[in-house]
């Protein structure tokens, strides 16, 4: 496929979104592999939806973050608009979780976690709400390092480009939408992404393919978000694990229904889990302590007449041997 613009080589095609394809590219100018996603403009309100577009480039392009995947370049198409983005070879945690049930440790996990929340805190402290994070929308590298993509329905809290929205719609993806998602009456604040973020590490740490609020229709989903309080996910699990129970708090914090109630930030929500991971350490550390002091305890002492018969069983050797080679 040729592009209106000559410096990008299309390679293949990487997925298909909404509006269109994602290809693989090659940046002529400099020789680096990059992914563009290609986006249709609505012929009812095409002006919007540019303008849709231009944000979620804007969004990108902004926030320079190892977490966030970067935007580099935006041009025009006929009919179309093209967004040049960091391509990131790997795959999605959404892929992780189906294909590769736990092939992590529970430090693997909460490390990947802190990282997801540590790229959409920087996107909340611009002013800028993600609105659909799920585990499609993470993509991990080779050494399991997380970069959030899709920002097509972020919004900037801040920003006249936040109406581009029309009330009342519902926006974001049944099964990871927070309650205030779903009520147009209630407000989206920057603690909307940690209920996201919340049913996200739910799924992740328990290994379930699909959202635990999944219903088997977007109806059913939507009211299980609304109304069922989910079991805290170390009841589940058959070995008791401290470190488990600590993650389990976390995210039945962000999963409270009433934004008031839950984790007021996902800054916050990163700060718990990072004081967790000082009181596993110190945990650790004295679990090592209380180890070293007991084998001391048990360890058998050699009394000082054991060490005065040694030393003369030993000159007394010495001495034969002396009188023998004489």
């Amino acid at each position: 496929m040729l592009l209106p613009n000559n410096r990008y080589h299309i390679q293949k095609v990487l997925g298909h979104g909404g509006m269109g394809n994602v290809y693989l590219a090659l940046d002529t100018t400099t020789n680096l592999q990059v992914a563009i996603k290609e986006c249709s403009l609505n012929k009812d309100e095409p002006d919007v939806t540019a303008r849709r577009i231009q944000r979620e480039y804007h969004f990108m392009k902004t926030i320079n973050h190892p977490n966030v995947v970067k935007g580099l370049d935006f041009f025009p198409g006929k009919g179309k608009l093209f967004i040049v983005m960091e391509y990131v070879k790997g795959l999605t945690l959404e892929d992780l979780i189906r294909r590769y049930p736990r092939s992590l440790s529970l430090d693997q996990q909460i490390e990947i976690s802190q990282k997801i929340c540590q790229g959409i805190a920087a996107l909340n402290e611009h002013g800028i709400i993600h609105r659909d994070i799920k585990p499609s929308n993470i993509m991990l590298t080779k050494d399991y390092t997380p970069k959030i993509l899709d920002l097509g329905m972020a919004k900037n809290i801040n920003s006249e480009l936040s109406k581009l929205t029309k009330t009342g719609s519902i926006v974001g993806t049944p099964g990871y939408m927070s309650p205030e998602q779903i009520d147009p009456q209630l407000k989206v604040g920057s603690n909307t992404d940690v209920f996201s973020l919340g049913v996200v590490f739910y799924q992740f740490f328990t290994w379930e393919k699909y959202s635990p609020f999944y219903g088997g229709s977007v109806i059913s989903t939507i009211d299980r978000i609304v109304n069922m309080k989910l079991p805290k996910i170390h009841t589940l699990v058959v070995e008791k694990n401290p470190q488990l129970m600590e993650v389990s708090h976390i995210i039945n914090s962000a999963l409270q229904k009433k934004p008031e109630e839950r984790i007021a930030s996902v800054r916050v929500m990163l700060e718990m889990f990072e004081s967790k991971e000082i009181s596993l350490e110190l945990r650790k550390i004295n679990e090592q302590l209380k180890r070293t002091s007991a084998r001391r305890r048990h360890k058998p002492q050699k009394s000082y007449f054991a060490w005065y018969v040694t030393i003369c069983v030993t000159l007394s050797i010495l001495i034969m041997i002396a009188i023998i080679s004489r």
